[in-house]
């Protein structure tokens, strides 16, 4: 996985807010804002939930206590 993919996950992180699920509205700001291609948001998603640090739960995605600990970090 290169390090853009991985600073990318770090940041992705950034948009959720510890023990809610994924804020769509957020999601969408932050696409926006960073002008970040759709391929790359997939890669970015797929490494943060394969690092644990995100989690697919029913209603949504979730930050993990090691997705907290890495944005803390």
């Amino acid at each position: 996985m290169s390090s853009t993919t991985d600073q990318l996950a770090r940041e992705f992180l950034e948009v959720f807010e510890p023990g809610n699920p994924l804020d769509k509205e957020g999601f969408e700001d932050w696409v926006q804002l960073h002008s970040i291609k759709m391929t790359d948001i997939k890669r970015a998603v797929t490494r943060a939930i394969s690092l644990g640090w995100v989690q697919d739960s029913p209603p949504g995605l979730r930050l993990t206590k090691d997705g907290e600990t890495t944005v803390g970090g």
